[in-house]
């Protein structure tokens, strides 16, 4: 997140004013970051970071239990022993028998989750060089427009991890009160 605030969000916040303020879509290098805002800002959510948690957990459990081989547990022990985990010092046997009974929860790693966020907006960006863009504006006594923690909306189709992109779907961000794209 420091990484992307410093580099990433100072391009993004020029482009949107300027988009929000001119009601015209950029064009060239402009485009390519408005279009890389709306791919980052669509996966930078805590929905995609609970499926990688849920993908790394099915795959862990499955490594340390079904079968734990002398060999995975060498490769896991380094890290149950960074974090302290007195499991770590027990032999294979005790602890295949241990982990086998006990209920533990993996999550993804903050390096896996950027690399996943960044190869899932690599993928939209290759779906919404397909899609019709356009900037709307509400009315200044309409309403206001309302962000979430998942400003990028789907509606009328899909959008989903490997862009099944229906025709229809219309995507849509505000870019400030009053201006959508």
């Amino acid at each position: 997140e420091k990484a992307f605030a410093k580099q990433l969000e100072p391009h993004f916040a020029r482009i949107l004013r300027k988009t929000a303020a001119s009601k015209t879509l950029p064009i060239g290098e402009e485009w390519n970051w408005l279009m890389n805002f709306v791919a980052f800002t669509r996966v930078r959510v805590p929905r995609f970071k609970a499926d990688l948690d849920e993908i790394s957990d099915l795959v862990g459990q499955q490594i340390m239990r079904d079968p734990l081989t002398p060999h995975q547990w060498e490769m896991v022990k380094p890290t149950l022993e960074a974090k302290g985990n007195v499991i770590a010092k027990l032999p294979f046997q005790t602890a295949k028998v241990i982990l086998s009974k006990f209920k533990f929860k993996i999550e993804a790693s903050q390096a896996s989750f950027l690399k996943y966020m960044g190869e899932l907006a690599g993928e939209d960006l290759k779906v919404f060089d397909r899609l019709q863009w356009g900037v709307w504006t509400i009315a200044e006594n309409g309403p206001d427009l309302i962000c979430s923690d998942c400003p990028v909306a789907v509606s009328s189709g899909v959008v989903l991890p490997g862009n099944n992109c229906r025709v229809g779907t219309i995507l849509t961000v505000p870019l400030d009160r009053h201006t959508l794209l």
